[in-house]
């Protein structure tokens, strides 16, 4: 699990290649929950919300302390502020192009989303592909479908739209023990969401895909 880029920037840079290197050679999932941010804007970042939530002030709140129901609102729009920027540094720099055996797991970003990025980031490669000089050979949703992964707990259209995802590409998780897990009714919240479809795909989505990119098998 990583928090910030390997090479400590705010941004993806060369810096970074031995550590996707090793990754991609140990086979090493490498995790990403949500955003990568630097230490030092990671710092900047809870400071400014500590002295924000501390003081009660401001317009953004009407004056009044944010309180838990608004934090966890909030986080959800980290999800698209962040990840299709992470995806996308990734994939037009090169980085699965250089080390086709690197596995990236995207933690708790759910999964209805992932198609359009995919269909956007394939329109823009191949309206620039000739002068932009993008260091990538086939269009980005090839290295999603290959190097990618992304979890989620509860994306009712993620599982209608599965397919545009990946089958292969899709794992569920409990978020056991956090405030926003489905325990004890984790089995009742599966079959809500995928008793429609095949057992096949259901069990590759509950575990398979799982084993698979954390090598839970052994092999």
């Amino acid at each position: 699990m990583i928090s910030n880029w390997p090479g400590g920037d705010d941004s993806i840079g060369v810096e970074d290649e031995p550590f996707w290197a090793a990754a991609a050679e140990t086979g090493l999932p490498v995790c990403i929950h949500i955003n990568l941010n630097s230490r030092t804007s990671r710092q900047k970042q809870r400071a400014a919300t500590a002295a924000a939530f501390n003081s009660g002030s401001g317009t953004l709140y009407g004056g009044k302390r944010p309180n838990a129901n608004a934090k966890a609102v909030a986080g959800l729009g980290g999800v698209f502020a962040t990840v299709p920027s992470t995806i996308g540094q990734l994939i037009f720099t090169g980085v699965p192009e250089r080390h086709p055996k690197l596995k990236i797991a995207l933690i708790e970003t759910g999964i209805g989303w992932i198609p359009h990025l995919l269909e956007q980031m394939d329109d823009r490669y191949w309206r620039n592909r000739s002068w932009g000089e993008i260091p990538i050979s086939e269009p980005p949703s090839t290295y999603w479908y290959r190097n990618f992964g992304a979890t989620f707990i509860v994306d009712r259209n993620g599982i209608e739209n599965r397919h545009a995802v990946g089958i292969d590409n899709i794992m569920w998780s409990t978020d056991y023990p956090h405030h926003g897990n489905d325990w004890p009714y984790s089995r009742k919240t599966i079959a809500d969401m995928m008793s429609h479809i095949p057992q096949g795909e259901r069990a590759k989505i509950v575990a398979g895909n799982a084993v698979r990119t954390f090598n839970l098998n052994g092999n």
